[in-house]
């Protein structure tokens, strides 16, 4: 029987990368997303999952903020569809996610890298453009960058196609919005045949876990 859940719904979503004990998945995730030179080696959830974010307030914006051993914040968003000021939103958490380390009197120089990462399940750009969009502080005269500053991503979910023959070819990136893409049309011993590794077993776990209970079949 397949799943029946949609990955990218976000109880789904937060569930699967918002909870510690699946701290993997959202490493991996992070290290296919940032493609950094040094990957991210383990990270602190600092929201862990809650039912209660989702009983009584439908309407909330729900994220997943963690911080590496480095000292690097990010917070990761799934978004359904495009809103009114998405992108205004997007640089909004970003600045605050970055400025929101220090405390009142502490030195600049305790600042480190943020990111604000945003999975979009829709197309907000026209044009035949690539999927992940990466945003830094440049200086477009000289091509300078602000290094370890703040940056952004976004993901347009659609505009990934590949097929489930070119997996065993495909990069991390694409691999995961696969998973999240197409995950309920698969039962689990067929995801666990296509997504062998441990971080990926950790989310087809989370996926199964919400589809064989109660509640969280309800939320």
């Amino acid at each position: 029987m397949v799943l029946g859940i949609r990955p990218t719904v976000d109880f789904a979503f937060k569930k699967t990368f918002g909870d510690p004990n699946n701290r993997l998945a959202l490493i991996s995730l992070l290290n296919a997303i940032l493609e950094h030179p040094s990957p991210i080696a383990d990270v602190t959830i600092e929201n862990p999952f809650n039912y209660q974010d989702f009983h009584d307030d439908k309407l909330s914006i729900l994220d997943i903020k963690a911080t590496d051993v480095a000292g690097s914040v990010f917070n990761i968003e799934m978004q359904l569809s495009v809103t009114a000021g998405l992108v205004k939103r997007l640089v909004f958490y970003g600045c605050e996610l970055f400025v929101g380390q220090l405390a009142q009197g502490q030195d600049y120089t305790n600042l480190n890298p943020a990111y604000s990462i945003c999975i979009l399940d829709a197309l907000l750009w026209d044009g035949n453009v690539a999927g992940h969009h990466r945003f830094q502080l440049v200086d477009t005269k000289n091509a300078r960058i602000l290094e370890n500053t703040l940056e952004i991503h976004l993901l347009e979910l659609p505009r990934y196609t590949l097929t489930e023959e070119e997996l065993a070819s495909a990069t991390p990136v694409e691999r995961w919005i696969f998973l999240l893409r197409h995950a309920q049309n698969y039962n689990v011993g067929q995801l666990r045949r296509l997504f062998p590794e441990v971080a990926f077993q950790q989310a087809i776990q989370s996926i199964q876990t919400i589809a064989l209970k109660t509640e969280d079949k309800q939320m």
